[in-house]
C-alpha cells in the first residue's frame, strides 16, 4: 500500500515535526519557576472557585492541567508530583497548532515549489529552540506560543474565507490565546505602601502563594488589594520614562537573548531548525516587507503586516505590567517576527514568480509573431498565379 496515496506529504511532513518535537522530550528534565507551583494550585481548585478564574495567573493552563493524573502531591502547600503529561502536553499542543499554521501558509502560495519552502520553513521554525525549548518547562510560554501560531492561521484563512466557520474559529483562537497569558520605592511609600526594612523581599517572593500565606505580608497585600492598581497607573502617568525605558529592551524584540533563555530549556535539540538571525533575518525581512509592498498587495499581506505591527504595543504592554523577565515573557513576539517574514517571503516569492511566468508567456506568444511578420516584410513578393 502506498502511504503517500493516504496522507498527502505535506500532511506527512507536519507528522515527521510533530514527532521529532515530542521525541526530544524523552531525555528533558521538567523546568521548574515560581510560576508552575502558581499554575499547580491554581489547577486543583473547583472550577466553581471564583480564585479559579480570578488568580495572578490566566486560568488556561491551570483547566489543561486539571485532568491531568498526578501532577500535584499535595496542595497547601503546593508539592509537585510527575510533570511528565504537562511536558507531552506542551509538545502535543505546539505540534498540532504550528501544523495547522505550516498547512496554512503553505496554501498562500500557487507554486508548489514555494508551498513547499513556506512548509518547510515554518516546521523548522517550529523546531528552533526559542520555539519548542519551552516544551520542556511547566509554565505558560509553550502553550502561549502555540495558540499565538493557531490564531494568526485561523486570521489568515478567515481573510480568505470570511464565512461563519472561520470566523468562529478565529474567536475562539483569540480568546484561548488572551487567556494564556517594580519602580521607586519612596514614591510607593508617598503613596500609602506599607513599608518595612523586608518590604523588597516580600515584594518577589516566589511563588504567589507563600507572599498570599505570609503573615509579614498582610498589610502589603491588603493595600495591593485595595489601592495597588490605581497606584501603579497613577505612577505610570507621573513618570513617562518608565515606559519609554522600553527602547533599551528593543533589541530582544527581535534577538532574544538565548544565553538567559537557556535555563527554561532541557529537552534535546532538534537536528532541524530554523531559527534566523543578524544578516540573515536583516536580508529575509528586507525582501519579504519590501517585496509585499511592491508586487504582494493582497488582504493577507495586509493582515500579516498589521500582525507585526501590533508587536510594539504589545511590548509596550508587556513591559508596563511585567517587567520582570520581560524577554521570557515577551518571547512571542521575535517569534511572531519570523513567521511573519516567512509568510510575506512566500506571497513575495510566488507573486514575482507568477510576473516571471507571465512575461515568459508574453514573450513566447509574441516572438513568432514578431518573426512571421518581419519574415513576411523581408521575402520578394510572389506573382500572382492568374496574372499574365
Amino acid at each position: 500500500m502506498d502511504v503517500r496515496r493516504l496522507l498527502p506529504l505535506p500532511l506527512l511532513a507536519v507528522v515527521a515535526a510533530g514527532a521529532l518535537r515530542v521525541s526530544t522530550l524523552f531525555s528533558a528534565s521538567a523546568v521548574v519557576s515560581p510560576d508552575t507551583y502558581d499554575y499547580a494550585g491554581q489547577s486543583r481548585l473547583s472550577l466553581l472557585d471564583p480564585a479559579f478564574w480570578g488568580s495572578q495567573h490566566p486560568p488556561l493552563l491551570p483547566l489543561l492541567w486539571k485532568p491531568l493524573p498526578g501532577l500535584v502531591a499535595a496542595v497547601d502547600p503546593v508539592k509537585l508530583g510527575d510533570l511528565g503529561p504537562a511536558l507531552f502536553l506542551n509538545a502535543i499542543v505546539g505540534a498540532v497548532c504550528w501544523g495547522v499554521l505550516a498547512l496554512t501558509v503553505a496554501s498562500l502560495a500557487e507554486t508548489r515549489r514555494v508551498r513547499a519552502i513556506a512548509l518547510l520553513g515554518i516546521l523548522a521554525l517550529s523546531l528552533a529552540p526559542e520555539v519548542s525549548g519551552w516544551d520542556s518547562a511547566a509554565i505558560s510560554e509553550s502553550v502561549s506560543l502555540s495558540l499565538t501560531a493557531l490564531a494568526l492561521a485561523l486570521a489568515i484563512r478567515y481573510v480568505r474565507d470570511p464565512s461563519r466557520a472561520p470566523a468562529t474559529a478565529l474567536a475562539l483562537g483569540l480568546v484561548a490565546n488572551a487567556v494564556i497569558r517594580h519602580g521607586d520605592a519612596a514614591w510607593f511609600r508617598a503613596h500609602g505602601m506599607p513599608w518595612r526594612p523586608d518590604t523588597p523581599a516580600l515584594l518577589g517572593e516566589r511563588p504567589a502563594s507563600a507572599f498570599k500565606h505570609d503573615p509579614r505580608a498582610r498589610d502589603l497585600r491588603r493595600w495591593l488589594d485595595r489601592d495597588g492598581r490605581s497606584a501603579w497607573i497613577d505612577y505610570l502617568g507621573s513618570h513617562p520614562a518608565r515606559s519609554l525605558s522600553l527602547g533599551h529592551n528593543l533589541p530582544g524584540l527581535i534577538d532574544p537573548p538565548r544565553g538567559m533563555l537557556e535555563q527554561y530549556w532541557s529537552g534535546g535539540r532538534s537536528p532541524v531548525s530554523f531559527f534566523p538571525r543578524g544578516v540573515l533575518l536583516a536580508f529575509l525581512a528586507a525582501f519579504s516587507l519590501v517585496g509585499a509592498a511592491l508586487v504582494a498587495r493582497t488582504k493577507q499581506a495586509l493582515l500579516l503586516g498589521s500582525w507585526l505591527a501590533a508587536t510594539l504595543p504589545v511590548a509596550l504592554l508587556i513591559w508596563v505590567l511585567d517587567a520582570a523577565e520581560f524577554d521570557r515573557h515577551a518571547i512571542a513576539l521575535p517569534v511572531l517576527l519570523r513567521i511573519v517574514v516567512i509568510a510575506l517571503g512566500v506571497l513575495t516569492l510566488d507573486s514575482v514568480l507568477a510576473l516571471l511566468a507571465q512575461r515568459g508567456s508574453y514573450a513566447a506568444q509574441s516572438i513568432p509573431k514578431y518573426v512571421g511578420a518581419s519574415y513576411e516584410r523581408s521575402s520578394p513578393a510572389k506573382p500572382s498565379p492568374t496574372a499574365p
